[in-house]
């Protein structure tokens, strides 16, 4: 783009690296994966520039980086992922992680995890790897947070954590449970939730449905969704009631 004398600002690398996103199985498109490389470093060098000629100017924006996070993590490049991660969080970056960072991630440690099914010890340790750098990233979030960053938890960062989280270790998934109880106020029995502050989705409570059997705890799975049946069962559809079943099955 230089070349031809095309100055890109913000605005035109999200654009071109946005509609990079969108292509399916990125991991075959070599060319384009070295181009979206390089324009994830020419956005780098952009921002010196801006933040140099102005601290707080809007071109300095995390949102080009996040359409770049969700092209490594759709081209299965995990270690890329965190690399990138781990240069934005740093206080010194010029632009901090947002709550669309934190999905992205949550997103990556998931697909990761899901990409190893198996009981042989390899796929056992990357699902348990993902969990536990999904888990790092959380208490990252949390840290940023009350510092007092524009970071609000919400459906989409918590479906995300629980995907990341139910196939990884026993304290994993604890602590998922713990996160759901104080977000969205889903207490197991003997536990006492504070008020809800993350509206319960249909797609993350298929996801809770879904910890819940994996964990081996059907009969919280069928007193959740009572519980929902009472209090608001429109949020209950189909998927839903899949995990019940399941869940029935189980206990049968």
């Amino acid at each position: 783009m230089k070349r031809r004398g095309f100055k890109p600002n913000m605005r035109a690398f999200v654009t071109i690296l946005g509609s990079f996103s969108k292509v399916p199985d990125l991991s075959q498109h070599t060319k384009l994966m070295q181009y979206a490389h390089k324009l994830y470093q020419d956005y780098i060098e952009y921002l010196d520039i801006v933040r140099t000629a102005n601290p707080t100017s809007p071109e300095a924006s995390v949102a080009p980086i996040n359409a770049y996070l969700t092209i490594l993590s759709r081209a299965k490049d995990w270690q890329r992922v965190f690399d990138v991660y781990n240069i934005i969080s740093d206080d010194n970056f010029s632009v901090s992680p947002d709550k669309f960072t934190y999905s992205i991630i949550f997103n990556s440690c998931g697909a990761r995890s899901q990409d190893a099914p198996g009981d042989d010890p390899q796929s056992i340790s990357i699902r348990q790897r993902a969990a536990s750098d999904a888990r790092l990233v959380w208490r990252q979030m949390q840290k940023q947070i009350e510092q007092g960053a524009n970071v609000q938890v919400d459906e989409w960062i918590l479906d995300a954590y629980v995907q990341a989280m139910c196939l990884g270790r026993p304290a994993d998934q604890i602590a998922a449970f713990d996160v759901l109880r104080d977000y969205v106020g889903l207490a197991k029995p003997g536990e006492t939730a504070p008020p809800a502050t993350v509206t319960l989705s249909p797609v993350l409570l298929a996801d809770v449905l879904w910890l819940c059997n994996v964990t081996k705890k059907h009969r919280l799975c069928v007193q959740w969704a009572q519980q929902l049946m009472e209090k608001n069962p429109t949020v209950l559809d189909r998927r839903h009631m899949d995990h019940v079943l399941a869940a029935l099955g189980n206990l049968a």
